[in-house]
This record gives C-alpha cells, structure tokens and sequence, in this order.
C-alpha cells in the first residue's frame, strides 16, 4: 500500500499507455465476482473477495508495470514467484501424503491439501501462474540454469495436483500451451507432449 501511495504521489513516475483490454477484463470478472455472490454458500464472504480481487488485478498490476521496467528485472521478479509456488507446491505434496507441515496452511479437506494458502482454490490459481511462468523461464533465449525451472515446474505441477483444483489445471494447460506456441515450439510437437 505504501508504494502504491508513493508511485501515485511521485512526479518521476513514468507515464504508461493504459491498457484498456485489461480494465475490460477486469470489468468482467468483477462483474462475475458479483453475480457469483448470490449464489454463494456466504454471500458477504464471497462479496468481500471482490475488493482482493480489484486490488490484485488493478492496483498490483499497475505497481508491476511501474517497477519492473527492464527485462532483467522482469525474468529476477518471475524467477522469484516461480521459487515461492516451488515451495508451496512442495509444502502441497507434504501436506497430503506426508501429513506434515499441516499447520502451514488450512487442514486438508476432501483430500485436497492447501500448501502455503489457505484454500486449495487458491493454492491452485497461483501454482497454475506458476507453472507458466516456469516453463517460460525454462524456454526463455538467455534463461541461465533452466534445470532450476524444470525441477521447479515438476515440484509446481505435483502442488497443483495434490490442490485438486480443477480450474487450476486448466488454466496451468491452456497457460502453458500459449508459453509452447509462442516459443515458436512447432505445435505438432507440442501435441506429441500432450499424448505422452
């Protein structure tokens, strides 16, 4: 929060195009966040992700796009996300088949274990990132020790199973598909892997 209020009041600040496809997209998903809202078993629980949700998708996005203006610093900030979801990913695995490190996150329910979250839906949004930011990284043209983001990528794709977050999994596929065909990987091998 403080350097959202300091970005906001610096007169360096870079001026940045505004990207309006994002803000039409988060129109949408606030939109859902309230129409989910009257179906949910809380309401005013499921209403209260709704300022989160404005927070991480606007606010976050725009402290990102002012800090991290070098590709350097963008592959250190990815780098580092890939390393946390690594680590839930692995706390994920203990937590379910070891039962330890339990009390990291929320007690496992219906065989789903949270990692470092607190619900496994969760655990499963930001593990599916991760895994698209690991494969990327491990693609990238001057990526240094990229068995560091395979080895991360395996531990991120055993979280999200053990999360049992099936709109995680989905979004972990089609993210890193985008991540293959954009890495100018030729989509019938892309499709052999998906076989394998």
């Amino acid at each position: 929060l403080a350097t959202i209020v300091r970005l906001s009041l610096s007169s360096r600040r870079r001026k940045l195009t505004p990207v309006r496809a994002w803000y039409i997209c988060v129109a949408f998903v606030i939109f859902a966040g309230f129409l989910a809202t009257f179906h949910a078993d809380a309401p005013l629980a499921s209403l209260l992700v709704i300022p989160r949700m404005i927070y991480v998708l606007l606010l976050w996005m725009w402290c990102i796009r002012h800090l991290i203006d070098t590709e350097r610093r963008m592959l250190t900030a990815m780098g580092a996300y890939v390393a946390g979801c690594a680590t839930s990913g692995l706390v994920a695995c203990l937590q379910l088949y070891g039962h330890i490190l339990i009390n990291l996150g929320s007690p496992i329910s219906n065989g789903r274990s949270t990692g470092l979250a607190h619900h496994p839906d969760d655990t499963g949004s930001f593990l599916a990132l991760g895994l698209t930011f690991a494969l990327g990284l491990a693609l990238h043209p001057r990526a240094q020790h990229r068995w560091r983001y395979v080895v991360a990528a395996a531990f991120i794709a055993m979280g999200l199973v053990s999360s049992g977050s099936v709109s995680g999994m989905i979004c972990a596929l089609i993210g890193c598909l985008v991540v293959l065909l954009f890495s100018h990987v030729k989509p019938k091998q892309v499709l052999a892997g998906i076989l394998v």
